[in-house]
């Protein structure tokens, strides 16, 4: 743009010459026309005006409760301008948890793959754009006449620390598939809450898949979500309502979530005609007490100040050769039938899971993980972990990290939880 008093070229919509100082003659906003003879809104930028619906080219905006694609119900326009629309939805097929999308039909009320509720469902954003399509998002479709995209939200993973009175409950976890198998059968899982009136729960759970040709990953997998399903229904419900949990209602919870898991697992491998089994070490952390339920040879351990204590036992071919003497407990790590355990969760309609209660004292530790890595780094490699590393996430990290270089032979599963003050 040419200044009228010392000819130099400005920018485009500058007021005074950044030369000389004159005023510029900026021309307005809106005095560029169509074809049809109309002033054109979108030159010179931005909207200085308020326009009226008629000039928005984007036709009627999208109701609250609409529905596109049969999936996404929208909950609010957010934002409007002449040339898109910004809006929030609910994402009915896309889990809140995990973020996976369902393909059942109907929706069924829990997550298939994390166990978490599908009601209410995972929000997600949708631009409706007229000229333009935005840099990033998602997924895309067509809606009379328009073009939708969607920016999906993160999940709502759980927080690995909730905080109570005086007191933080926190957990770190890791897996790995090692070095000898091309997948992980080993699945994990933790669910944390904390309300104002002092409660904090923690659910904390290991399964180690048996099965080979994937059919170990079904397995665990099918476990943790039965049981998160069962534990949902029959204890963090309890605690939403705000409930006293006492100390049968947990040990009984316990034991119903691993027999969900048991009744799904068995139901799965015999629809598959499949021998799958996985072991389970399933624990729940209410206030300073611990409630652990446990099938196979997947572990539990505390560790506090009089050093590191395994709290389960295994249900396993060496174990009961140490029991009766014939073995001594350094062998387990070497002995050739060291794989054979005799109890598992699927491997008959009906269980009767192991259980522990124990008191967790101030900075005590849970330790549950599969075999994988208490077979790889021994007992005394966990512990020299848990004392060389205060932070719950790094000792994972580096227990898992041990186990590998000590071989990996197996797939790898820790959780670390800890209580501070």
């Amino acid at each position: 743009m040419p200044c009228a008093n010392c000819g130099r070229e400005n920018r485009p919509g500058a007021g005074y010459c950044a030369w000389c100082g004159a005023a510029l003659d900026t021309p307005l906003p809106f005095e560029p026309e169509d074809a049809e003879g109309e002033p054109d809104w979108r030159a010179q930028g931005a909207v200085t005006r308020k326009l009226h619906p008629e000039e928005l080219g984007l036709g009627r905006s999208l109701g609250v409760g609409d529905t596109l694609e049969g999936r996404y119900e929208v909950m609010e326009l957010v934002t409007e301008t002449p040339d898109n629309r910004v809006y929030r939805a609910f994402d009915r097929l896309r889990c809140p948890g995990c973020g996976r999308v369902t393909e059942s039909d109907p929706v069924p009320p829990y997550c298939e793959a994390c166990g978490a509720r599908m009601d209410p469902p995972a929000p997600v954003t949708i631009l409706e754009y007229l000229y333009q399509r935005p840099e990033n998002y998602d997924g895309h479709f067509e809606h009379a006449g328009r073009d939708y995209y969607v920016v999906i939200e993160s999940p709502s993973q759980a927080d690995q620390i909730v905080h109570g009175p005086g007191k933080r409950l926190v957990f770190g976890s890791a897996t790995h598939a090692g070095y000898q198998y091309d997948h992980n059968e080993d699945s994990l899982d933790a669910r944390l809450y904390a309300d104002h009136r002092g409660t904090m729960l923690g659910y904390f759970v290991v399964a180690d898949g048996v099965g080979g040709q994937q059919s170990g990953e079904v397995a665990s997998q099918c476990a943790i979500a039965a049981a998160w399903r069962s534990l949902y229904e029959g204890l963090w419900q309890v605690a939403f309502r705000g409930q006293e949990i006492d100390e049968e209602d947990a040990r009984v919870a316990v034991a119903d979530a691993i027999a969900a898991a048991n009744e799904a697992v068995f139901a799965e491998r015999e629809s598959r005609h499949s021998d799958m089994t996985t072991t389970i070490t399933l624990a729940i952390v209410l206030g300073r007490r611990v409630y652990v339920g446990n099938l196979g040879d997947s572990r539990t351990y505390l560790w506090d100040a009089q050093g590191l204590h395994r709290i389960t036992k295994d249900h396993s071919l060496v174990q009961r050769l140490v029991d009766t003497g014939q073995i001594t407990p350094e062998q387990v790590y070497t002995h050739p039938r060291r794989n054979i355990i005799y109890q598992s969760v699927g491997d008959r309609r009906e269980t009767e899971p192991d259980l522990y209660t124990a008191e967790i004292g101030p900075d005590a530790r849970l330790v549950l993980c599969s075999d994988g890595l208490w077979e790889m780094v021994r007992d005394e490699g966990i512990e020299e972990v848990l004392l060389a590393e205060p932070d719950a996430q790094r000792a994972a990290d580096r227990l898992t990290q041990n186990a590998l270089v000590a071989g990996g032979a197996d797939n790898i599963a820790v959780i670390i939880v800890q209580i501070e003050h």
